[in-house]
């Protein structure tokens, strides 16, 4: 069952009521709805002892996960698409003990190679910035241990490509066809120990190549069409009985052709198929040492052909009055053709227009293809599915115009096919979906009429026969059986009632059919809060819906206290947000039209939740306030400007036209020091920034001095440390390094060369903490007094400014890895406290410990040691979505409880 991408469920024993102390809380619940939802499992494919599938635990959004068949031994492989992303993944193929596949990093971006032996450590990415292509399946060679696949560079259009399941050894094999248009290569096959394709080089024509997985061991092995350089090519390429044989298309008819893999013992079998022949990718098998076709000759229609690589043995075994013989009832416009073998012989379903669809046997001879069995006789059709093989015999299911469709099996004879059993007595039918063996059981799903669908076993006679399970009777509850199995089980999806549709297994035991794991425990309940980033006092505001209505909502950590507000037509959200004179002011993104940015301002009340901008004016998400006015950046038909708010419609205004022309001055990089706002404009000529300052009215907007000269895309950001404003600044003179200012142009400059010479430094994040200038740049984390004398390296660790908080006069950080840490201002005092955290973390203190959210939506709490930094789980065993808000002594964020679903949670107060 589809449902929004969010944090997985977890089991919570608790009441309504607010607790005591710092202990989570649901705050209310909004809105009382619930139905389940699921992971969606699907593509089940065994790899050794485990099965990989798609399914969504909505955390990481669609990936890549793995099972044994236990719950402990089920999880995801890899997150490709980083946060509540579908990394769109796809399987290409199992061979030689790993899995191949292709993943996104980006939703809907194009998908990489990657590469899994069932595990966390052996699944990693191996092509980048390559477009993996799909257009013909890939080709494992197994006397070369390489993968071979289809790729496009962005230069080379559409190659060949090899992988031996190694980042290095993953590359393109050879640049066939040179220039963007590619040798598109076909029909990927592996004999004698090389790949054989169809290519095109753009001289020839499309014509047969082979590779050893090197550029000088990809070569032509022969023109079958000389002098035509835009032919089809070989088609429908197999290895068969020794030799490859394979479909050239001529001007007008179709020959066969055959090869050792070289260009002399590359010939022309026969000629016999004339131009309306056209053998079918879908329709072509092989059986021992013969290849088996479909093939229409003139208006006989569509027959049966065999070829053993000979011009006297390839001939056609049928000659029906049914024209499309093969297509499949359920589907005029293609062919359905489940084949299987049985010994040598091939076994199939086809409509001879006599007896309706029924099966059919081929030894290869004409006498020896024939009908096995009318199962329903006369023109009525007794069966056409794919039949599977289990102890010597093939097990599939038939309709024999009495008992509806159940299981049948034969021997290849029409005294050995018969009925097994009867599972839904009468004309029912019994609907039965997959067959796979496990050791000597052949397991399916049927349903005997009483019990609705469930997995049955069967020893292949109607006495062991017996149904194994006794799971909820939901309409459409099955989606896949059959498709994986592991030591501990058949894998299978099953949409219950109470988990959605999640990953089963069963042994063919009703001890061993059971839910391997509830991968996606979230639901469609609750209302969804989604809390805006600031406080207005101690209350906060919130975007949720009760079921009846989406609007915004407040609350003060109480039941009694949280009410709706106002029914905004709103996305929750925020781009940027400030306090200024009892106002929270917010800029807002309108969910209908992503241009529709608007400053809003809320005093908690519906009267004072007013939209202060026009649908004209598109505003950005930078915002400061300085005193009682909240300044910003916004462009109209006008360009962009810095404008202000005293957060009423005739006091939001423009300070100043700062450029001619859209975007010409380009405001950005607001920050306030000393009462006064500061910003930086492009200068127009030389592509520089200019620092600026404000007061708020034009002829009070003044330039304060020329502070860089390299390009507008790499942006200044200031942050305010001991009366003075620091930057990464570039003089050109001395590449990116550190600046500050006193708000004057004679007290604006360089502060610190730490790299001389126009190398940069390249300050990457400034933070202000515990009265220490701590800053990020090559080598890692610096802590500075603004001085060389006074700038030390302190740890070789990058982190992530915006994460960062200041708790009992250290700095506390997120690092690139999502790991938590704090600085004293020292190396020794600098180190790792906290477990991996989320993507998005939000580090927030409330008493006397900082609280934060890990990768597996746990709260955690720490007192800043690394021993004392533990999960928030007595008595509740909580997990929780960001951010965290402190309002007053309460910090809300949004949780989850099966009883509630995702609802307004609180820690408070102390």
């Amino acid at each position: 069952m589809r449902r929004p991408n969010f944090l997985p469920a977890f089991i919570l024993l608790l009441c309504a009521a607010p607790a005591l102390g710092q202990t989570p809380y649901r705050v209310a619940d909004i809105n009382p709805d619930f139905k389940s939802g699921g992971s969606q499992p699907e593509y089940l494919t065994t790899l050794g002892d485990v099965s990989i599938f798609i399914a969504e635990d909505g955390v990481t959004g669609r990936e890549m996960w793995r099972s044994d068949g236990t719950a402990t031994g089920t999880y995801p492989l890899v997150d490709a698409c980083e946060g509540i992303c579908n990394g769109n993944p796809g399987i290409l193929g199992v061979a030689g003990g790993r899995a191949f596949l292709i993943l996104s990093e980006i939703e809907y971006g194009q998908g990489s190679l990657w590469v899994t032996d069932g595990t966390r450590l052996g699944t990693f990415r191996l092509t980048e910035g390559v477009h993996v292509l799909l257009t013909w399946p890939p080709r494992w060679v197994q006397a070369l241990h390489l993968f071979f696949f289809l790729a496009d560079d962005g230069a080379h259009g559409s190659e060949l490509w090899r992988s031996n399941g190694t980042a290095a050894g993953t590359f393109q094999v050879a640049d066939i066809r040179p220039g963007a248009e590619g040798s598109n290569p076909r029909w990927l096959t592996s004999f004698a120990g090389k790949l054989f394709f169809a290519a095109d080089d753009g001289l020839q024509g499309r014509s047969l190549w082979r590779s050893d997985g090197t550029r000088a061991g990809t070569r032509l092995i022969k023109d079958v069409l000389p002098g035509s350089a835009s032919q089809a090519g070989p088609s429908f390429i197999a290895p068969v009985g020794g030799r490859l044989l394979f479909f050239v298309s001529g001007v007008d008819r179709y020959s066969l052709w055959k090869s050792n893999g070289t260009p002399g013992g590359t010939v022309r079998v026969t000629d016999l198929l004339s131009r309306s022949a056209i053998p079918h990718l879908d329709d072509l098998t092989i059986v021992g040492n013969r290849v088996f076709f479909v093939a229409e000759i003139g208006k006989s229609g569509q027959e049966l052909w065999t070829s053993d690589g000979t011009a006297a043995g390839t001939r056609a075994l049928t000659h029906f009055s049914n024209p499309a013989a093969f297509i499949s009832p359920l589907n005029t416009a293609t062919l359905y053709l489940p084949w299987v073998s049985l010994g040598s012989r091939l076994v199939f379903p086809v409509d001879d227009g006599l007896h309706g669809q029924e099966m059919w046997v081929s030894d290869g001879t004409v006498a020896g293809t024939r009908l096995l069995r009318d199962t329903c006789a006369g023109k009525c059709s007794g069966g056409g599915f794919v039949p599977y093989p289990f102890r010597g015999r093939l097990f599939y299911p038939a309709y024999d115009g009495a008992h509806g469709s159940e299981l049948w099996a034969t021997d290849g004879t029409a005294a050995g096919t018969s009925m097994v059993r009867d599972l839904c007595p009468g004309s029912c039918g019994s609907q039965l979906l997959g067959l796979i063996s496990r050791g000597d059981r052949l397991l399916f799903v049927g349903d005997d009429g009483i019990s609705g669908k469930q997995v049955w076993r069967s020893d292949g006679t109607a006495a062991g026969t017996v149904r194994v399970s006794d799971l909820p009777n939901v309409p459409n509850g099955w989606r896949s059986f059959g498709e994986s199995a592991v030591p501990a089980g058949v894998l299978f999806t099953f949409d219950d009632p109470v988990t959605g549709h999640e990953l089963w297994r069963t042994d063919g035991t009703p001890a061993g059919t059971n839910l391997v794991r509830d991968i996606n425990d979230a639901n469609y309940a609750g209302s969804f809060p989604a809390i805006l980033p600031s406080a207005l006092g101690d209350q906060i505001l919130f975007f949720a819906g009760d079921g009846l209505r989406r609007g915004l909502w407040k609350s003060d950590g109480t039941a009694g206290g949280t009410s709706f507000l106002s029914d905004l037509s709103l996305s929750a959200e925020s781009l940027g947000s400030a306090k200024a004179g009892g106002l929270l002011f917010l800029v807002l993104r309108n969910p209908v039209s992503a241009d529709d940015t608007a400053l809003w301002r809320m005093d908690g009340t519906a009267a004072g939740t007013v939209r202060l901008t026009p649908p004209e004016l598109r505003v950005s998400g930078e915002i400061r306030a300085v005193g009682a006015t909240v300044y910003f950046t916004a462009s109209d038909e006008n360009g962009r400007d810095l404008w202000k708010s005293d957060g009423t419609a005739v006091g939001t205004v423009r300070v100043r036209n700062l450029g001619p022309g859209e975007y010409t001055g380009d405001p950005r990089n607001l920050a306030t020091l000393h009462g006064r706002l500061f910003l930086t404009l492009s200068d127009g000529e030389t592509g520089g920034r200019m620092l600026w300052s404000s007061d708020g009215t034009p002829q009070g907007t003044l330039p304060v001095k020329l502070i860089r000269t390299d390009s507008q895309e790499d942006r200044i950001g200031f942050v305010e440390h001991a009366g003075r404003l620091w930057f990464s600044g570039n003089d050109e003179a001395h590449g990116r390094e550190l600046w500050s200012s006193d708000g004057t142009s004679a007290g604006t400059a360089l502060a610190l060369d730490l790299v001389p010479g126009r190398d940069s430094f390249g300050p990457s994040g400034l933070i202000s903490a515990g009265g220490r200038l701590f800053l990020f740049g090559s080598g890692g984390l610096f802590v500075s007094d603004g001085t060389a004398a006074g700038t030390q390296w302190i740890a070789g660790v990058q982190g992530i400014p915006g994460d960062a908080t200041e708790f009992h006069g250290d700095l506390y950080f997120t690092g690139l890895d999502n790991t938590l840490w704090r600085s004293d201002g020292t190396a020794a005092g600098t180190r790792q406290v906290g477990q991996a955290l989320n993507s998005s973390p939000s580090l927030s203190a409330l008493g006397d410990r900082l609280y934060w959210i890990d990768r597996d939506a746990r709260l955690w709490k720490s007192d800043g040691t690394e021993a004392g930094s533990a999960p928030v789980h007595e008595p509740l065993d909580l997990k929780a979505q960001g951010p965290l808000v402190r309002a007053g002594q309460r910090l809300f964020f949004q949780g989850y409880d099966p009883a509630a679903g995702f609802e307004l949670w609180a820690i408070g107060p102390p």
